[in-house]
């Protein structure tokens, strides 16, 4: 016969939550991501990687470049001067002839500012992906600390038309407008406000 103690039962109990929770994390919906330069599932891709969504950026009442600091591991994001840092590497200087340490990529296209994380939201924004460094592989010499890559929402095949508005404290309104539709069989539109 076995005879449990208080710190077994407790050990069996947390062992049994877990395995709960491994089962309810199974169910989570599929993220896509290009972090490999092809798409494919976040769970499958081997890179450390932090994925947020444009509904997750709402979820989460992102604003600026600074909220990501509270979501991504290893993120830190100074305004004045601009500076982006990932894991402890990034830019020291903003003279020229520096690299910056950090690689940032709209769409793909490479960009040295990472001003774009203040713009980025659901009306605009499909995901942005912070990939832990370092990334030289696959986005070039800028990436010993990480890249950033933003993904911006493309034109739907269908209209959509989309509008948002928040309020807070001493005063704060916000509010956003996007539409989104086809011109012809193979031309879109997405225009935001």
């Amino acid at each position: 016969m076995l005879k449990l103690n208080s710190r077994n039962t407790v050990l069996a109990i947390a062992t049994a939550a877990a395995m709960g929770s491994v089962n309810a994390t199974a169910q989570l919906e599929e993220v896509i991501v290009v972090a490999q330069k092809r798409a494919e599932n976040l769970q499958d891709t081997v890179i450390a990687i932090t994925a947020v969504s444009g509904a997750l950026m709402d979820e989460l009442n992102i604003s600026n470049s600074s909220d990501y600091e509270a979501v991504v591991p290893s993120l830190s994001v100074r305004n004045s001067p601009a500076r982006l840092f990932i894991r402890g590497v990034g830019r020291i200087t903003g003279s020229l002839g520096t690299d910056p340490g950090v690689a940032i990529y709209i769409d793909q296209a490479y960009t040295p500012s990472f001003t774009a994380l203040n713009r980025a939201n659901s009306l605009t924004t499909e995901r942005v992906e912070v990939l832990r460094g370092p990334q030289g592989t696959l986005f070039g010499r800028n990436a010993t600390g990480g890249a950033l890559n933003i993904t911006s929402l493309k034109p739907t095949e269908e209209f959509e038309h989309h509008v948002r508005g928040k309020a807070g404290n001493y005063g704060q309104q916000d509010w956003g407008a996007s539409s989104s539709g086809p011109i012809t069989d193979d031309l879109g539109y997405r225009v935001y406000a």
